[in-house]
């Protein structure tokens, strides 16, 4: 959140293009790993295998990149490929330690990494405060992100019970559980152009330009710390969804209604409090971009409330059902292109408000029916139908 503060709209534009292209990048080369070590409570599974699998597509991703899209230059892409690898390792490493259950080491290491994020923060504002802000742009910010991830990574591997075991420092093994990885990386792929603030590459090409961009990074930066509460819990029940499913469909349906209820009470206070707190920051912290407020509101309630529906998402994953969202996928990122080509291009920030409603909302409502129809009882068998 300080970073929109520090940098002028402009270089937080630009910055936000480079954060999107890292974190999709990281996104497609790691694919489904996440998803499948959460679904894994307590096994020793080929982390090393899996680093080396995403770490091999990303390179082949960069490449492709610098040889068809090549906008910026070699320090552009060398952060890119440092963020993508430390993001990497971040989510391989704290879905391990979500999957031992060992969700107090995950906040250590997360308040390491916020201390050394706080620490370069302070120091640069410390110096932007006698040497003006002339000076920084992405290449600071990205380092210090890519430093802090760096930290939390390092907090996980050297601290109580982060040390691999031979097993996970193993290879071969990966072969196994790659095609679930691919299966869950079909959505993943998909998910990249849905959440991936797809939005920022069109919003550049647009009238309204690096703007535009600094206008959707900061909505970004909003929602995405309204959700961290959500999205820990979610990640944190997702163990315990995939040993219910084990158990049985009884077990499996009475554990996600329990944890549903919980979830929807949270909820409605994370939407109300939205609602207020969008408008209080672009009013105290970020007053430069007040001209924007009720576009940048619209972009953070409109994914706060469409996130609701990735509890349902996480239940598909934790039952192995994974391949009912590649219609919702689909559909999203149909939509997401062809809104974004008609709207974002030609009207700015306003038709990028509605493409992204067009998106997220078609994603969570089909994400949602499809998470309902897998849980239904199924029908009783009729006498006619009885050997």
């Amino acid at each position: 959140m300080f970073v929109p503060y520090l940098l002028s709209i402009d270089a937080y534009g630009f910055y936000a293009v480079f954060q999107t292209t890292g974190l999709a990048v990281a996104q497609a080369s790691i694919l489904g790993t996440p998803q499948i070590i959460l679904r894994e409570p307590n096994r020793e599974l080929p982390m090393a295998g899996f680093f080396l699998h995403s770490v091999g597509i990303a390179a082949l991703v960069l490449l492709l990149m610098g040889f068809t899209v090549a906008h910026h230059d070699w320090m552009f892409y060398t952060l890119v490929a440092l963020s993508c690898i430390s993001v990497i390792l971040y989510m391989q490493l704290t879905m391990r330690a979500k999957s031992h259950f060992q969700f107090g080491r995950v906040l250590r290491s997360e308040s390491t990494g916020t201390a050394v994020f706080g620490t370069a923060i302070l120091l640069i504002a410390l110096m932007a405060s006698f040497f003006g802000k002339s000076w920084l742009d992405y290449r600071i910010m990205g380092a210090v992100e890519i430093l802090a991830t760096g930290a939390i990574v390092a907090a996980l591997l050297l601290g109580p019970g982060g040390r691999l075991t031979h097993r996970e420092r193993g290879v071969r093994e990966v072969r196994e559980y790659l095609p679930s990885v691919y299966s869950v990386g079909v959505v993943v792929l998909f998910d990249v152009v849905i959440f991936r603030r797809l939005e920022v590459y069109f919003l550049q090409e647009s009238p309204a330009g690096l703007q535009g961009v600094a206008v959707f990074g900061l909505s970004a930066q909003i929602f995405n710390m309204v959700l961290l509460v959500p999205s820990a819990m979610i990640e944190a029940w997702g163990p315990t969804f995939a040993r219910s499913f084990r158990s049985g469909p009884s077990e499996f349906t009475q554990t996600v209604q329990q944890k549903l209820g919980k979830y929807r009470k949270l909820y409605v206070l994370i939407i109300l409090g939205t609602l207020v707190l969008t408008p209080l920051l672009t009013a105290t912290l970020f007053r430069k971009y007040q001209a924007w407020t009720w576009y940048i509101t619209a972009f953070v309630l409109t994914r706060v409330v469409c996130s609701y529906a990735g509890f349902h998402s996480a239940t598909l994953y934790s039952s192995r059902r994974e391949r009912l969202l590649y219609g919702p996928a689909f559909a999203g990122a149909a939509i997401s292109i062809a809104s974004n080509v008609l709207l974002t291009l030609r009207w700015g920030v306003p038709g990028a408000v509605v493409a992204y409603a067009l998106t997220q909302f078609t994603v969570a409502a089909s994400t949602m029916a499809v998470a309902w129809w897998s849980r239904r009882p199924p029908a009783p068998l009729s006498p006619e139908t009885v050997p």
